[in-house]
């Protein structure tokens, strides 16, 4: 079998060195097969990306149980394919079987402990790094072997918006399922793809203020379409001004663009935190 990246074949002579004493400093997941064998042609290849994908969070060491039948009768293999988790010089865990890759996910979490196996966490590390095409196949290969991923979904549609790509970030929106939309990340997204809107109207906001200064939905309109354009701060500060000075209709509208704003920034987001603040005092007074 040809080594791929972050996954070695075991033999019994290197099965000390290569398991055993690796497993030390990284965990190691064995995975016991045969060439033969129906269900391991579907769980290797998919323990091999996962490997791949987990990035020496930990390793997978592959036993070829027609080749290295000493090891089958050591572990007491009866059945394959077999999957034992090697932590510390200790078996730790493991399964006989199949499973889905759902399954296995939540099982190599347990194994790992940390975040380093969570996919998406990893896709936003990649995109954070300016991986941003290695991110989005990794989200789109999520979604071919689990469709019904919302979360994945949405940030897929969220780093292509944020990338400027909107119509395919609208395309990701739309097969997103109704239920799935009530929730607050796709909200954030459907913000995100309003504001990406604004943000392509707004030259003629401006050309609107241009002819009228005073006209407050021409304002709202460009405050808007700064935030789309990445002008969050001036947008943000452009509404908090029309909320503070214009207390009618106009006031309420620049406070529900405000309210749309945070919620395709996030939560967390510095702008967020310091302008809900500041939207707060003036709601108070």
């Amino acid at each position: 079998m040809t080594e791929v990246p972050h996954t070695i074949d075991v033999t019994a002579a290197t099965f000390q060195k290569e398991v055993v004493e690796r497993s030390r400093k990284t965990p190691v997941l064995i995975d016991f097969w045969a060439p033969w064998c129906g269900p391991c042609k579907t769980l290797g290849p998919l323990l091999e990306r996962l490997a791949k994908e987990a990035n020496g969070a930990w390793v997978l060491a592959k036993v070829d149980t027609d080749r290295e039948p000493e090891l089958a009768q050591a572990f007491q293999i009866q059945s394959i394919p077999a999957v034992m988790a090697v932590k510390d010089g200790r078996i730790v865990d493991g399964f006989t079987g199949s499973l889905p890759e759902r399954d296995l996910r939540r099982f190599l979490e347990t194994l790992v402990g940390d975040k380093q196996m969570d996919p998406l966490a990893i896709a936003k590390e990649m995109e954070a790094a300016g991986e941003l095409e290695q991110a989005l196949a990794l989200l789109r290969e999520i979604l071919s072997e689990m469709p019904e991923h919302d979360e994945a979904r949405v940030l897929l549609g969220s780093m292509l918006c944020n990338a400027g790509r909107q119509a395919e970030a609208q395309s990701v929106y739309d097969k997103l399922s109704e239920e799935a939309r009530e929730k607050a990340p796709a909200k954030a997204l459907a913000a995100q793809l309003a504001l990406a809107q604004q943000a392509s109207e707004l030259d003629t906001a401006a050309a609107a203020l241009k002819r009228d200064p005073n006209d407050l939905g021409a304002r709202i309109q460009h405050a808007r379409g700064l935030i789309g354009a990445k002008r969050e701060e001036e947008g943000l500060a452009a509404l908090l001004e029309i909320v503070k000075s214009h207390p009618g209709e106009h006031g309420t509208a620049a406070k529900q663009a405000l309210l749309e704003a945070f919620g395709a920034l996030g939560s967390d987001h510095p702008l967020t935190v310091r302008f809900r603040y500041q939207l707060q005092m003036v709601l108070l007074v």
